[in-house]
């Protein structure tokens, strides 16, 4: 279940379960692209498993491995982001 206060953060988010394609799989990703249509680089993912962050970095999105929801926070305060690639 989709935490209430997720779609008033973000203009777009996509569950693995309603694309019908499951992470690590490139495809579930390359679907995200393709609805959004920007570059893979315009792309921010999080996620708690290494595996995906990964795949989707693999693509050109950039990912990062998170287990908090604080730590989501502190990425987008722009205190953990490490632009030299995948943060896993």
């Amino acid at each position: 279940m989709v935490e209430p206060w997720i779609g008033r953060l973000f203009d777009d988010y996509f569950l693995s379960f309603r694309l019908g394609a499951v992470k690590p799989d490139v495809t579930s990703f390359t679907m995200v692209l393709e609805a959004l249509r920007v570059p893979a680089d315009a792309v921010l993912f999080f996620d708690d498993s290494t595996q995906n962050v990964v795949a989707a970095h693999s693509l050109g999105i950039q990912a990062a491995t998170v287990s908090s929801p604080e730590e989501i926070d502190h990425y987008l305060r722009g205190e953990l982001i490490d632009s030299r690639g995948p943060n896993v």
